[in-house]
């Protein structure tokens, strides 16, 4: 049976949520601009908490197959991070503040995107637009059996999903969030005020 997971209460928890703040408050603003449509978003163009979990989920088995660790890939942004099996791959590699520093990262090689990676990042955006979704930024976390433990993916620069499977409470928001719950599954990060 799985335990399920209350309060984040961790450092390596808190984290995620953290580290999904930071790169929000540092590379991007709030705008309605900012907020996208794809063919399941509502009438309004925004798309709506559980289309955009849903596109998430969907996108879980090429994210297990890659090993995709984290994922930054900003519209007009200078900086692209594709983390995963193949490494550490950054447009930018001499820049400590393209993405962000991990844990552990200090001692991992941040190379220049090669063909390949920048082939494999390309086809799982393609693949995430056609799912309904187009992710800005993922921060994943695997279990020991390669399945996904808990996650941070955002669509656009107000919103951030975070899936942590079983969640009891949701953890106390940091000044200027407001959190919503979306199922038993994952819940939501707003930065934005309407």
């Amino acid at each position: 049976m799985k335990q399920r997971i209350g309060r984040r209460t961790t450092p390596h928890q808190n984290k995620l949520v953290v580290g999904a703040a930071l790169v929000v408050a540092a590379l991007v603003s709030c705008s309605p601009g900012s907020v996208r449509t794809s063919p399941e978003a509502s009438p309004s163009g925004v798309l709506q908490d559980a289309e955009a979990v849903a596109g998430f989920e969907r996108e879980f088995a090429t994210i297990q197959r890659l090993r995709l660790l984290r994922l930054v890939s900003e519209s007009g942004e200078a900086c692209a991070v594709l983390d995963y099996r193949r490494g550490l791959f950054v447009s930018v590699p001499t820049d400590e503040f393209c993405g962000w520093i991990q844990d552990g990262e200090a001692s991992r090689p941040r190379v220049r995107f090669d063909d390949q990676a920048t082939e494999d990042l390309s086809a799982f955006l393609t693949e995430s637009r056609i799912g309904g979704v187009s992710p800005r930024r993922i921060s994943v976390q695997f279990a020991a059996d390669g399945g996904i433990l808990r996650g941070s993916f955002s669509v656009d620069s107000c919103r951030d999903y975070i899936f942590e499977p079983e969640w009891l409470a949701l953890p106390r928001p940091n000044p200027g969030e407001a959190l919503t719950a979306v199922n038993s599954d994952w819940f939501r990060i707003s930065y934005c005020r309407a």
